[in-house]
């Protein structure tokens, strides 16, 4: 979107000793002026904190200001990150927060404890979360007593003694702004309901008494007559912020919203002109170039607010409960780290790539660390394990973990048209020509990642996501059963070879000697089991016509899974898994390493063998299944369910997997390997 040009006009005046003063640059058609602007004031505000030297409380500011109003200052500071991108009051921010958290962690620290308390928290509590949303019965109440009029003006208060039968009219702009976006976080929240729309329309037109002349903002109870206090210095600071963020959470109001923030900071940057240093600014921003001789945190904090505030449109919306609590960076940064479920990748722009593709496995290797010294991967972001280290950019095979990742990450970075509500991401895998539909929540533009799925394995729940992987019996082979047989014997082993999702071989685990419960340490401390597994994985292969000789099998597919009857046993938490609330046991190994939960492409195949008589993995389910629509597979970490579909010739139609996937950084990856930097 492109910013109006506007641009202020410099003022040019003496001070008393002499000294020439400037007001600040600032041109609203420029993102870098604005920053510019924003980076100045920001300055001179934290110049008024010394919370951050010795001898003084982190998060207080000296007198004569009160506790909230460090806490609101603190609030700018969080916007000015958000807007500008410039950490460099982060750590100040930071500590002064995490101080004045109080041992409860609900902002009401011992050293406070004569403040007034809610609004004062209150102020605090708004700088650490997103504006909350006001309830029905708020607006009911407010409306009701006549705090808040037909016109959609707010009044300041009343006195409950008398039951808030006499109103005190006088209006300030920090409660229409509360208000504002309350209104619009409830627009936002019950999905655009006309109710909640016919509010915010009339809350923005209610503005109009606080920009009485050319749309420049004013706090009109004190400000002409000179008796705004140290408190009310600040106030148009509130305002600005909530008009910003309401053009996010109601962005019909963006254009009613900029018209009259853009000529406030016009106004707000030509009365930076005083002080000391010839830049401070004033309050009374209709008075042109002429400081009006007042200055301090409220009114630095009210000018840095109302010009970022312009930056509104090149930021994403706050947020919330569905999309997380931190922010997030510039996908066009060049790589993207996500963890998918039991997986973790990094995924990639193609664009952001060399042009030659030839170029591609160096990089690839150098940025995940391999090779490493004891396969720990420490020079670069691998995690040793092959479920850590995965790039989503294979040319012989499918990972199904990384496959949950890419429908968000096409919504959150813009390759995709981002609708509200449930979204399904149509995703062709170039590997298998094959297409796979991936349906997940978007709120507010992005994403979900926040929700209440849970994955054994992982910590914590997720927005569930349901990729349906359409037609994939012989992806890779062209048939689901690449040799033919329903059983094969390779090293004197009964295995079936099933091609679903990706190539699989699976055994009974008791026909290699091992009990099929055993978990990941316990193979790898096994003296041969390794080297026969991967001997059975190479004899397959080259009767799956996966590849013309055992030395050429590809490390990747085909991958290996010993089965076994269902069993109560012991995970890798250390709790027990009942044996009734799973139809089978598996235990796969992936890149030759036996893998912590279940990969999906072995969970997908694992489903469809289920179904067919005579294979393997269909003897080792017995009875009634844990739920007839699914396969329940039992593995280290706990169980994962899989649907598989067959029409009535017995073919499969599709598999559909639940998986959650969340954003962990977005941002460039430094590699330097024999002189080549990237």
């Amino acid at each position: 979107m492109r910013l109006p040009k506007v641009t202020a006009s410099v003022a040019i005046a003496l001070l008393a000793d002499g000294r020439v003063a400037q007001a600040i640059n600032l041109d609203l058609g420029s993102i870098d002026s604005i920053k510019s602007a924003a980076r100045t004031i920001a300055f001179d505000m934290m110049s008024f904190y010394n919370g951050n030297t010795t001898g003084n409380i982190p998060g207080n500011l000296p007198g004569p200001y009160y506790w909230w109003e460090a806490g609101a200052m603190f609030g700018a500071m969080i916007d000015y990150w958000y807007y500008t991108g410039d950490t460099t009051y982060n750590d100040i921010t930071t500590q002064a927060m995490l101080f004045q958290v109080g041992p409860n962690n609900d902002y009401m620290t011992p050293n406070q404890t004569k403040t007034e308390g809610n609004d004062d928290q209150g102020f605090w509590g708004l700088a650490a979360m997103s504006a909350a949303e006001w309830a029905e019965k708020t607006w009911d109440w407010m409306t009701g007593v006549g705090l808040l009029d037909n016109s959609y003006y707010v009044y300041d208060g009343s006195d409950l003694t008398i039951n808030c039968s006499n109103v005190n009219h006088l209006q300030w702009t920090y409660n229409a702004g509360a208000f504002l976006l309350g209104a619009a976080n409830m627009y936002n929240y019950t999905n655009g309901s006309s109710k909640w729309q016919e509010r915010v329309n009339g809350m923005v037109k209610g503005l109009d008494v606080f920009f009485p002349a050319n749309n420049i903002m004013q706090e009109v109870a004190c400000e002409n007559n000179g008796k705004c206090d140290v408190d009310q210095h600040s106030f148009k600071a509130y305002l600005a912020r909530w008009m910003a963020a309401t053009t996010k959470m109601a962005p019909f109001t963006y254009d009613a919203i900029m018209a009259k923030l853009t000529p406030s900071a016009q106004a707000a940057a030509q009365q930076c002109s005083g002080g000391n240093n010839g830049r401070m600014c004033g309050l009374k921003w209709q008075s042109g170039t002429a400081w009006d001789g007042t200055t301090g945190v409220g009114q630095e904090m009210a000018a840095l607010e109302v010009i970022q505030s312009n930056l509104i449109a090149q930021v994403r919306g706050p947020v919330t409960n569905s999309t997380g609590g931190t922010s997030k960076g510039d996908y066009s940064a060049g790589t993207t780290s996500v963890c998918g479920s039991t997986s973790r990748a990094i995924i990639f722009r193609e664009e952001h790539l060399l042009a030659d593709r030839a170029a591609w496995p160096p990089i690839f290797r150098g940025i995940i660390g391999s090779p490493g010294p004891n396969g720990r991967q420490l020079d670069g972001m691998g995690g040793g394990k092959s479920a850590l280290t995965w790039i989503s950019i294979d040319y012989s095979s499918n990972c199904g973990n990384v496959t949950s990742t890419i429908g968000p990450f096409a919504v959150d970075s813009g390759l995709v048209q981002r609708k509200e509500g449930m979204a399904t991401v149509r995703i062709h895998n170039t590997n298998m020509g094959k297409i796979i539909y991936s349906t997940f929540p978007v709120v507010d533009g992005e994403a979900a990642s926040s929700g209440g799925f849970a994955i054994d394995g992982v910590a914590g729940t997720a927005a569930k996501i349901k990729p349906a992987f359409i037609n994939i019996a012989g992806l890779k082979t062209g048939k689901m059963l690449p040799t033919g047989n329903i059983t094969d014997t390779c090293e004197g082993v009964e295995a079936t070879c099933v091609d679903v999702g990706s190539p699989c071989i699976f055994i009974q685990a008791e026909g290699v000697g091992i009990a099929g419960t055993i978990l990941p340490d316990g193979v790898d401390a096994h003296p041969t089991l390794h080297k026969t597994l991967e001997s059975i994985r190479r004899k397959a292969a080259v009767a799956m016509g996966i590849c013309k000789d055992e030395a050429s099998t590809p490390g990747s597919i085909p991958k290996i899974a010993m089965v076994s009857w269902s069993a109560s046993h012991k995970l890798l938490s250390g709790e027990t898994i009942q044996g009734n609330t799973i139809d089978l046991v598996v235990r796969a190994l992936s890149v030759g390493q036996p893998h912590r939960a279940a990969p999906i492409t072995v969970a997908l195949a694992t489903a469809a063998a289920a179904n067919l008589k005579g294979l393997t993995v269909h003897a080792n389910v017995s009875g009634e299944r844990v739920d007839s629509d699914v396969s329940t597979i039992g593995h280290s970490s706990g169980k994962i369910t899989v649907g598989a579909k067959f029409d009535d010739r017995g073919s499969l139609t599709h598999a559909t997997v639940f998986r959650t996937a969340k954003r962990r950084m977005d941002g460039f990856v430094y590699l330097k390997r024999n002189g080549l930097t990237v």
